[in-house]
């Protein structure tokens, strides 16, 4: 069998190479939603396990590059039964690009404290929250 060699390098090849310097980022939206759910997992670190707390909102500008989708939050509030002092509810809301009164919304997760503290750290929530915004262009139509 007959190899070719390269000529800079007069070694043996079965085939053409290149040599390249590339290096490997993360999408610019992806590091941004890490950050928005990493200070909404450091807001929520303050609040107590058991009790009422104020609703805590993290507001995203922009969450997806050439979205139609602007504007959208990310929320953990206690649950609307008030006898349920330990449920927690994190959800996702989407703001309308036409009229800012219209919003989309979804429950991601609900449990306790340490539940939702799981699913904020969690990096498929991230990839949950893409999939909202992409369903929310489809709903918003």
């Amino acid at each position: 069998m007959k190899t070719q060699q390269l000529p800079q390098f007069k070694t043996p090849c079965f085939g053409h190479t290149m040599i390249t310097n590339s290096v490997k980022t993360a999408q610019n939206s992806t590091i941004k939603l890490m950050s928005v759910f990493k200070e909404l997992a450091n807001k929520f670190k303050e609040t107590n396990e058991i009790g009422r707390f104020e609703k805590i909102k993290v507001e995203i500008l922009e969450p997806l590059k050439d979205s139609t989708i602007k504007k959208a939050y990310v929320v953990v509030e206690p649950t609307a039964n008030k006898n349920d002092f330990r449920t927690r509810v994190l959800s996702f809301i989407s703001v309308s690009p036409v009229n800012e009164n219209i919003k989309y919304s979804v429950c991601q997760a609900s449990g306790n404290k340490f539940a939702i503290d799981s699913v904020l750290k969690n990096p498929s929530t991230i990839s949950a929250f893409k999939n909202f915004i992409k369903d929310s262009e489809k709903y918003f139509g």
